[in-house]
């Protein structure tokens, strides 16, 4: 599988975590370290952990 297809497949498996309620699935594709920006939040959050509170 080449790395645009891999990418591809990760995304899908991400989405239909996230559509189908699987949050442990869904939070385990992040890193602990990773940093989320949403529109609908007034700042950075700081990691994985911040995500999962709100």
């Amino acid at each position: 599988m080449n790395a645009e297809a891999e990418v591809l497949a990760a995304a899908a498996r991400l989405v239909d975590d996230f559509a189908h309620h699987r949050t442990d699935a869904y939070f385990a594709a992040f890193s602990p370290e990773a940093t989320f920006v949403f529109p609908t939040t007034d700042r950075r959050l700081e990691s994985r952990a911040e995500y999962e509170e709100l």
